[in-house]
Protein backbone atom coordinates (compact mmCIF):
# COMPACT_ATOMS: atom_id res chain seq x y z
CA UNK A 1 0.00 0.00 0.00
CA UNK A 2 1.05 3.29 -0.75
CA UNK A 3 1.43 5.27 2.59
CA UNK A 4 1.44 8.86 0.70
CA UNK A 5 -1.64 8.06 -1.50
CA UNK A 6 -3.37 6.63 0.97
CA UNK A 7 -2.83 9.88 3.42
CA UNK A 8 -3.72 12.06 0.15
CA UNK A 9 -7.41 10.73 0.27
CA UNK A 10 -7.97 10.63 3.62
CA UNK A 11 -6.91 14.47 4.04
CA UNK A 12 -9.11 15.00 0.72
CA UNK A 13 -12.41 13.67 2.33
CA UNK A 14 -11.59 15.65 5.44
CA UNK A 15 -11.07 18.72 3.01
CA UNK A 16 -14.46 17.97 1.56
CA UNK A 17 -16.01 18.22 4.72
CA UNK A 18 -14.67 21.01 6.15
CA UNK A 19 -15.39 23.13 3.03
CA UNK A 20 -18.72 22.86 2.18
CA UNK A 21 -19.85 26.05 3.51
CA UNK A 22 -17.48 28.02 0.88
CA UNK A 23 -18.88 28.59 -2.79
CA UNK A 24 -17.22 31.53 -4.15
CA UNK A 25 -16.44 29.81 -7.77
CA UNK A 26 -16.67 32.32 -10.73
CA UNK A 27 -17.77 31.30 -14.50
CA UNK A 28 -16.07 30.17 -17.00
CA UNK A 29 -16.60 29.98 -20.94
CA UNK A 30 -18.47 27.29 -21.97
CA UNK A 31 -20.87 25.94 -25.22
CA UNK A 32 -23.89 27.78 -25.58
CA UNK A 33 -26.38 24.92 -24.52
CA UNK A 34 -26.10 21.36 -23.34
CA UNK A 35 -25.97 19.02 -26.29
CA UNK A 36 -30.01 18.43 -27.29
CA UNK A 37 -28.35 14.91 -28.88
CA UNK A 38 -29.21 13.55 -25.05
CA UNK A 39 -32.14 11.54 -24.82
CA UNK A 40 -34.82 12.69 -23.41
CA UNK A 41 -35.91 9.49 -21.87
CA UNK A 42 -39.47 9.21 -20.23
CA UNK A 43 -41.09 11.77 -18.39
CA UNK A 44 -41.07 12.33 -15.01
CA UNK A 45 -43.25 10.89 -12.07
CA UNK A 46 -44.19 14.26 -10.42
CA UNK A 47 -46.27 11.91 -7.51
CA UNK A 48 -42.92 11.09 -5.82
CA UNK A 49 -42.80 10.35 -2.73
CA UNK A 50 -44.47 11.52 0.22
CA UNK A 51 -42.20 14.46 1.97
CA UNK A 52 -40.85 14.91 5.29
CA UNK A 53 -40.83 11.78 6.85
CA UNK A 54 -38.06 9.57 8.18
CA UNK A 55 -38.65 5.84 8.13
CA UNK A 56 -37.30 3.77 11.32
CA UNK A 57 -38.42 0.76 12.94
CA UNK A 58 -39.28 -2.75 12.20
CA UNK A 59 -38.80 -2.40 8.63
CA UNK A 60 -35.26 -1.67 9.01
CA UNK A 61 -34.51 -5.53 10.09
CA UNK A 62 -31.43 -6.86 9.02
CA UNK A 63 -32.23 -10.61 6.61
CA UNK A 64 -29.61 -13.04 7.04
CA UNK A 65 -27.63 -13.54 3.55
CA UNK A 66 -29.44 -17.02 3.25
CA UNK A 67 -32.92 -14.95 2.91
CA UNK A 68 -32.07 -12.23 0.71
CA UNK A 69 -35.45 -9.82 0.02
CA UNK A 70 -34.18 -9.50 -3.63
CA UNK A 71 -34.93 -11.67 -6.55
CA UNK A 72 -32.76 -12.96 -8.18
CA UNK A 73 -33.90 -13.38 -11.54
CA UNK A 74 -34.66 -9.60 -11.15
CA UNK A 75 -31.33 -8.47 -9.76
CA UNK A 76 -28.68 -10.42 -10.77
CA UNK A 77 -25.47 -8.04 -11.79
CA UNK A 78 -21.95 -6.96 -11.06
CA UNK A 79 -20.71 -4.72 -8.56
CA UNK A 80 -17.87 -3.28 -9.18
CA UNK A 81 -16.44 -1.49 -6.24
CA UNK A 82 -13.47 0.53 -5.53
CA UNK A 83 -11.13 1.91 -2.66
CA UNK A 84 -9.79 5.35 -2.66
CA UNK A 85 -6.37 4.54 -4.52
CA UNK A 86 -8.53 2.95 -7.77
CA UNK A 87 -7.92 -0.68 -6.15
CA UNK A 88 -11.35 -2.56 -7.20
CA UNK A 89 -12.72 -5.55 -7.58
CA UNK A 90 -16.08 -7.08 -9.12
CA UNK A 91 -18.58 -9.42 -7.37
CA UNK A 92 -21.33 -11.16 -8.70
CA UNK A 93 -25.22 -10.52 -7.06
CA UNK A 94 -26.51 -11.46 -5.57
CA UNK A 95 -23.87 -12.61 -3.53
CA UNK A 96 -23.22 -13.48 0.37
CA UNK A 97 -21.61 -11.98 3.17
CA UNK A 98 -18.43 -13.26 2.56
CA UNK A 99 -18.01 -14.43 -1.22
CA UNK A 100 -15.43 -13.46 -2.65
CA UNK A 101 -14.84 -11.22 -5.68
CA UNK A 102 -14.89 -12.88 -9.19
CA UNK A 103 -12.21 -10.45 -10.84
CA UNK A 104 -10.27 -7.44 -9.64
CA UNK A 105 -9.24 -4.32 -11.68
CA UNK A 106 -5.56 -1.88 -10.55
CA UNK A 107 -5.84 2.04 -11.16
CA UNK A 108 -2.99 4.26 -10.42
CA UNK A 109 -4.84 7.37 -8.60
CA UNK A 110 -7.08 8.35 -6.05
CA UNK A 111 -10.41 8.14 -6.50
CA UNK A 112 -13.79 9.65 -5.17
CA UNK A 113 -16.10 7.16 -7.14
CA UNK A 114 -16.93 5.08 -10.46
CA UNK A 115 -19.08 4.45 -12.81
CA UNK A 116 -19.94 1.84 -15.56
CA UNK A 117 -21.44 2.91 -19.09
CA UNK A 118 -24.52 1.38 -20.86
CA UNK A 119 -22.22 -1.40 -22.69
CA UNK A 120 -20.57 -2.16 -19.46
CA UNK A 121 -17.39 -0.52 -19.37
CA UNK A 122 -16.61 0.86 -16.40
CA UNK A 123 -14.84 4.12 -15.64
CA UNK A 124 -12.41 5.63 -13.22
CA UNK A 125 -12.01 9.31 -12.43
CA UNK A 126 -8.78 9.49 -11.08
CA UNK A 127 -7.91 12.71 -9.24
CA UNK A 128 -4.41 12.42 -8.37
CA UNK A 129 -1.17 12.10 -9.07
CA UNK A 130 -2.80 11.13 -12.50
CA UNK A 131 -5.58 13.43 -13.73
CA UNK A 132 -7.23 11.47 -16.21
CA UNK A 133 -10.61 9.34 -16.10
CA UNK A 134 -9.42 5.57 -16.81
CA UNK A 135 -11.80 2.84 -18.41
CA UNK A 136 -11.88 -0.95 -18.24
CA UNK A 137 -13.34 -3.56 -20.43
CA UNK A 138 -16.29 -5.51 -18.89
CA UNK A 139 -15.46 -8.31 -16.22
CA UNK A 140 -12.48 -6.31 -15.11
CA UNK A 141 -11.22 -6.65 -18.83
CA UNK A 142 -8.35 -4.84 -20.29
CA UNK A 143 -7.80 -0.58 -19.62
CA UNK A 144 -9.10 0.91 -22.72
CA UNK A 145 -9.77 4.56 -23.98
CA UNK A 146 -8.45 7.27 -21.46
CA UNK A 147 -10.54 10.71 -20.78
CA UNK A 148 -8.52 13.91 -20.88
CA UNK A 149 -9.21 16.76 -18.40
CA UNK A 150 -8.96 20.54 -18.75
CA UNK A 151 -5.45 21.62 -17.62
CA UNK A 152 -5.47 22.23 -13.66
CA UNK A 153 -8.67 20.27 -13.14
CA UNK A 154 -9.34 17.03 -11.36
CA UNK A 155 -12.21 14.53 -12.34
CA UNK A 156 -13.81 13.12 -9.37
CA UNK A 157 -17.23 11.60 -11.00
CA UNK A 158 -18.43 10.55 -14.03
CA UNK A 159 -22.07 10.09 -15.41
CA UNK A 160 -23.97 9.22 -18.39
CA UNK A 161 -26.73 10.45 -20.55
CA UNK A 162 -28.94 8.25 -22.83
CA UNK A 163 -27.13 8.83 -25.83
CA UNK A 164 -23.94 8.04 -24.07
CA UNK A 165 -22.44 11.41 -23.15
CA UNK A 166 -20.00 11.44 -20.60
CA UNK A 167 -20.62 14.11 -18.30
CA UNK A 168 -17.21 14.32 -15.76
CA UNK A 169 -17.65 16.67 -12.74
CA UNK A 170 -14.13 18.46 -12.27
CA UNK A 171 -12.84 20.25 -9.23
CA UNK A 172 -10.15 23.02 -9.61
CA UNK A 173 -6.58 22.14 -7.86
CA UNK A 174 -6.23 24.74 -5.11
CA UNK A 175 -3.67 26.94 -6.00
CA UNK A 176 -3.46 26.98 -9.05
CA UNK A 177 -3.65 30.15 -11.59
CA UNK A 178 -5.76 28.40 -14.35
CA UNK A 179 -8.19 26.24 -12.25
CA UNK A 180 -9.06 28.61 -9.50
CA UNK A 181 -12.34 29.16 -10.99
CA UNK A 182 -14.15 26.16 -8.95
CA UNK A 183 -15.72 23.20 -10.09
CA UNK A 184 -17.55 22.48 -13.51
CA UNK A 185 -18.71 19.57 -15.65
CA UNK A 186 -17.16 18.40 -18.86
CA UNK A 187 -18.49 17.10 -21.48
CA UNK A 188 -17.49 14.42 -23.86
CA UNK A 189 -19.96 13.86 -26.52
CA UNK A 190 -19.95 11.54 -29.70
CA UNK A 191 -17.16 9.50 -27.78
CA UNK A 192 -15.05 12.17 -27.82
CA UNK A 193 -11.76 11.22 -25.39
CA UNK A 194 -11.55 15.35 -25.06
CA UNK A 195 -14.06 18.04 -23.19
CA UNK A 196 -16.90 19.03 -26.22
CA UNK A 197 -18.37 21.71 -23.50
CA UNK A 198 -18.94 22.29 -20.31
CA UNK A 199 -21.47 23.68 -17.61
CA UNK A 200 -20.44 25.98 -15.33
CA UNK A 201 -21.99 28.03 -13.02
CA UNK A 202 -20.60 31.27 -10.62
CA UNK A 203 -21.90 29.73 -7.80
CA UNK A 204 -20.61 26.29 -8.29
CA UNK A 205 -17.01 26.16 -5.65
CA UNK A 206 -14.47 23.89 -5.96
CA UNK A 207 -15.58 21.31 -2.65
CA UNK A 208 -18.76 19.91 -5.32
CA UNK A 209 -19.34 16.22 -4.34
CA UNK A 210 -21.61 14.93 -6.74
CA UNK A 211 -22.58 14.87 -10.07
CA UNK A 212 -26.14 12.78 -11.59
CA UNK A 213 -28.07 13.28 -14.52
CA UNK A 214 -31.61 12.26 -14.57
CA UNK A 215 -33.91 10.44 -17.58
CA UNK A 216 -34.65 13.71 -19.37
CA UNK A 217 -31.14 14.48 -19.80
CA UNK A 218 -30.92 17.22 -16.76
CA UNK A 219 -27.55 17.48 -15.38
CA UNK A 220 -27.26 18.06 -11.55
CA UNK A 221 -24.04 18.93 -8.89
CA UNK A 222 -24.28 19.02 -5.50
CA UNK A 223 -21.58 21.91 -4.90
CA UNK A 224 -22.59 24.85 -2.97
CA UNK A 225 -23.23 26.69 0.40
CA UNK A 226 -25.27 30.21 0.82
CA UNK A 227 -23.68 32.33 3.26
CA UNK A 228 -26.29 34.72 5.47
CA UNK A 229 -25.54 37.27 7.54
CA UNK A 230 -25.57 35.35 10.58
CA UNK A 231 -23.03 32.84 9.04
CA UNK A 232 -25.16 29.77 8.82
CA UNK A 233 -25.39 27.70 5.41
CA UNK A 234 -27.87 25.98 2.85
CA UNK A 235 -26.32 22.94 0.88
CA UNK A 236 -27.97 22.92 -2.33
CA UNK A 237 -27.98 21.53 -6.31
CA UNK A 238 -27.22 23.22 -9.34
CA UNK A 239 -29.10 21.73 -12.09
CA UNK A 240 -28.47 22.58 -15.62
CA UNK A 241 -31.82 21.85 -17.91
CA UNK A 242 -31.04 19.67 -21.14
CA UNK A 243 -31.11 22.08 -24.11
CA UNK A 244 -30.73 25.31 -21.86
CA UNK A 245 -27.86 27.41 -20.71
CA UNK A 246 -24.58 26.08 -19.55
CA UNK A 247 -23.40 29.20 -17.66
CA UNK A 248 -26.41 29.52 -15.58
CA UNK A 249 -27.82 26.66 -13.45
CA UNK A 250 -30.70 26.49 -11.82
CA UNK A 251 -30.60 26.54 -7.37
CA UNK A 252 -32.68 23.74 -6.09
CA UNK A 253 -32.25 24.16 -2.18
CA UNK A 254 -31.89 20.48 -0.35
CA UNK A 255 -33.77 21.23 3.02
CA UNK A 256 -32.43 19.14 5.97
CA UNK A 257 -29.47 17.52 4.01
CA UNK A 258 -26.63 18.34 6.00
CA UNK A 259 -23.22 16.70 3.39
CA UNK A 260 -24.11 15.33 0.32
CA UNK A 261 -21.71 12.53 -0.25
CA UNK A 262 -20.47 11.35 -3.83
CA UNK A 263 -23.67 10.67 -5.41
CA UNK A 264 -27.04 11.82 -7.39
CA UNK A 265 -29.54 9.01 -8.03
CA UNK A 266 -32.77 8.92 -9.69
CA UNK A 267 -35.31 6.18 -9.21
CA UNK A 268 -37.53 5.52 -12.09
CA UNK A 269 -40.39 7.43 -10.79
CA UNK A 270 -37.78 10.59 -11.15
CA UNK A 271 -37.31 10.77 -7.07
CA UNK A 272 -33.96 12.38 -6.00
CA UNK A 273 -31.91 9.94 -3.72
CA UNK A 274 -28.58 11.79 -2.35
CA UNK A 275 -26.98 10.56 0.14
CA UNK A 276 -25.57 12.19 3.38
CA UNK A 277 -22.41 11.88 5.04
CA UNK A 278 -23.21 13.73 8.03
CA UNK A 279 -26.58 11.98 9.00
CA UNK A 280 -25.63 8.84 7.77
CA UNK A 281 -28.92 8.49 5.89
CA UNK A 282 -30.16 8.82 1.97
CA UNK A 283 -32.30 10.93 1.60
CA UNK A 284 -35.68 10.70 -1.19
CA UNK A 285 -36.83 14.13 -3.00
CA UNK A 286 -39.89 13.75 -4.70
CA UNK A 287 -40.20 16.39 -7.94
CA UNK A 288 -39.90 19.27 -8.63
CA UNK A 289 -37.16 19.00 -5.62
CA UNK A 290 -38.33 21.83 -3.76
CA UNK A 291 -39.85 20.04 -0.50
CA UNK A 292 -38.31 17.79 2.81
CA UNK A 293 -37.11 14.46 1.67
CA UNK A 294 -38.39 11.33 2.86
CA UNK A 295 -35.52 10.25 5.07
CA UNK A 296 -34.13 6.89 5.28
CA UNK A 297 -31.00 5.77 7.89
CA UNK A 298 -28.09 3.89 6.58
CA UNK A 299 -25.86 1.42 8.81
CA UNK A 300 -22.88 3.86 8.47
CA UNK A 301 -21.06 6.58 7.01
CA UNK A 302 -22.07 6.76 3.13
CA UNK A 303 -19.92 7.82 0.34
CA UNK A 304 -21.12 7.01 -3.13
CA UNK A 305 -24.33 4.86 -3.82
CA UNK A 306 -25.52 2.94 -6.59
CA UNK A 307 -28.82 1.62 -8.40
CA UNK A 308 -28.81 -2.12 -9.96
CA UNK A 309 -29.97 -1.80 -13.29
CA UNK A 310 -34.09 -2.15 -12.70
CA UNK A 311 -33.61 -0.10 -9.37
CA UNK A 312 -34.43 -2.66 -7.07
CA UNK A 313 -31.36 -2.39 -4.98
CA UNK A 314 -29.34 0.23 -3.70
CA UNK A 315 -25.59 -0.27 -2.48
CA UNK A 316 -23.67 2.12 -0.46
CA UNK A 317 -19.65 1.85 0.39
CA UNK A 318 -19.94 2.26 4.10
CA UNK A 319 -16.31 4.12 5.48
CA UNK A 320 -17.29 3.85 8.96
CA UNK A 321 -17.51 -0.47 8.63
CA UNK A 322 -15.28 -0.52 5.56
CA UNK A 323 -17.84 -2.64 3.93
CA UNK A 324 -20.42 -2.27 1.02
CA UNK A 325 -24.13 -2.23 2.36
CA UNK A 326 -27.15 -3.26 -0.02
CA UNK A 327 -30.74 -2.39 0.48
CA UNK A 328 -34.34 -3.15 -1.34
CA UNK A 329 -35.56 -0.33 -2.74
CA UNK A 330 -38.19 1.90 -2.82
CA UNK A 331 -38.03 0.73 0.89
CA UNK A 332 -34.62 0.67 1.83
CA UNK A 333 -34.61 -2.11 4.07
CA UNK A 334 -31.44 -3.31 4.97
CA UNK A 335 -31.06 -6.51 3.52
CA UNK A 336 -26.41 -7.70 3.92
CA UNK A 337 -23.42 -6.52 3.53
CA UNK A 338 -20.32 -7.30 1.43
CA UNK A 339 -17.28 -7.67 4.11
CA UNK A 340 -15.02 -9.34 1.84
CA UNK A 341 -11.79 -7.09 1.79
CA UNK A 342 -10.86 -5.50 -1.31
CA UNK A 343 -6.73 -6.69 -2.53
CA UNK A 344 -5.95 -3.45 -0.73
CA UNK A 345 -7.33 -3.76 2.83
CA UNK A 346 -8.57 -0.30 2.30
CA UNK A 347 -12.38 0.76 2.93
CA UNK A 348 -14.40 1.39 -0.15
CA UNK A 349 -14.82 4.79 -1.43
CA UNK A 350 -17.00 3.78 -5.01
CA UNK A 351 -19.87 1.21 -5.88
CA UNK A 352 -21.34 1.16 -9.05
CA UNK A 353 -23.51 -1.67 -10.96
CA UNK A 354 -22.93 -3.04 -14.49
CA UNK A 355 -26.40 -2.59 -15.90
CA UNK A 356 -26.57 -6.37 -16.88
CA UNK A 357 -24.84 -9.50 -16.37
CA UNK A 358 -21.63 -10.95 -17.00
CA UNK A 359 -21.51 -14.27 -18.62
Amino acid sequence: MNSTKRTRTIVGLVAVTALLSACNGTPGSVADSIPSSIGPGTSLNTSGLAAGKQVFGSARKPVSADGLRFDPGKTAAILYVSDGEATGAAYKMPARQHKPPFCNFQGDGLVNSIGVDADGTLWVPENGPNLKVISFAPNCGAQGVTLAPPPYYDPIGIVFGADGTKFVLMVSQSGSQIGKNGSMVSVYANGSTSPTGQLSDRRLNYVASAVGVDSLGNVYVACCASKTRKHTHDIYVIRFKQGGSTKHGQRILLGQLGQPAGSILFDQSGNMIVPDLLKNTVNVYAPPYSGSPTVYPLKGQPWQCAFNANKTMLACANMTSGRVDLYSYPSLAYSYSLRKQIQSGLPPDAVAFAPAPAN
